[in-house]
Formats: C-alpha cells, structure tokens, sequence
C-alpha cells in the first residue's frame, strides 16, 4: 500500500529542495516518522524552519493548522486526522 505521506523526495511544491532542506527532511522521516496529526506536530516543533517549509505545501492540503501556545503546530480536523492517522 502507497504511504499516505509520501512526498516527490526532491521536488516539493514546484520548487526543489535545497541541500540543508533536503538533509532536515530525511532527519525528520529517520527520527519522527509521522503516524498521527500529533506526532506530526511534534516533529514540527521539534525541527528547523527549513522543515516546516517542506512540509507546509503538502499538510495544508490536508487539513486546517493550529498553534498551541509553544509556537508549536499541529493538524486539527477530523479530515486532516483521517488523511494523516
């Protein structure tokens, strides 16, 4: 079954990753592979702008974007938790 956060590896939102943007986007897949809206949020918040950049085109296809009071985002919505759970 196709992984349902698969993203083109270089290409993101017409434009291609730099080398820092690349680098940040296989550390995140390594270290905080998304399962849940939650822990998506969680590897936002843990991770460099350059991720949230990569990320920002693809999740807001998905759904709406909150921020809890640490800056940190996370995905809310019950069609952004089915797409993304």
């Amino acid at each position: 079954m196709k992984n349902k956060f698969y993203i083109p590896r270089k290409i993101i939102d017409g434009y291609s990753m730099t080398r820092e943007q690349e680098g940040v986007y296989k550390w995140l897949n390594r270290q905080y592979y998304p399962k849940s809206p939650k822990q998506i949020g969680d590897a936002i918040g843990k991770s460099q702008k350059a991720t949230w950049r990569i990320l920002n085109g693809y999740l807001f296809t998905q759904g709406a974007f909150q921020k809890d009071g640490h800056g940190r985002y996370y995905v809310s919505g019950s069609r952004a938790s089915r797409n993304l759970a």
